[in-house]
């Protein structure tokens, strides 16, 4: 179960935020559960600092084995992390489209979250936050990656617009 916040735009602004009714699997009601929180900050600053420590530092960042393809399709729940160099102060915007569904930090900043689903397929990694050289990518991911890799474009890709 997962919350995800409300609407607010359109005929659908104001409607109440959180859980309605009871959380169902079908139509069986799932009872006993507790909501466990997941620090993602911490889990992302974890894995980028283990990643930067090296290998043999820890196993808190996934290894991924690329096929002959150099895509490579993993289940969630993982952490991924991954470097790039850039020239600093440049605005960027990290493409999510073969991703499935979590949150993506680039140094340390949260950029936020995605899900295949959309309607956003980028997210915006502001200037300040890219360094002049190496930078560190890290995805939480909670479903699955078609392809473990980071991608950035020119243009932001926000879905389609409501007119």
């Amino acid at each position: 179960v997962e919350d995800q916040g409300r609407v607010n735009y359109g005929s659908r602004l104001g409607e109440a935020k959180g859980l309605i009714g009871s959380a169902r699997l079908g139509a069986t009601e799932l009872t006993g559960w507790a909501a466990t929180p997941v620090d993602v900050d911490a889990l992302a600053s974890a894995a980028a600092s283990s990643f930067l420590a090296g290998p043999e530092a820890s196993d808190v960042a996934a290894s991924v084995s690329a096929g002959e393809t150099g895509a490579a399709s993993l289940a969630g729940p993982i952490v991924l992390v991954g470097e790039f160099d850039a020239v600093g102060g440049v605005d960027l915007f990290l493409d999510t489209a073969v991703w499935g569904k979590g949150f993506a930090f680039v140094n340390g900043f949260p950029l936020g979250r995605y899900w295949q689903v959309g309607p956003q397929r980028t997210l915006y990694v502001p200037g300040p936050v890219v360094r002049d050289g190496r930078n560190v990518v890290v995805v939480i991911e909670w479903e699955q990656v078609v392809a473990a890799e980071a991608r950035f474009v020119a243009e932001p890709g926000l879905g389609p617009l409501e007119e």
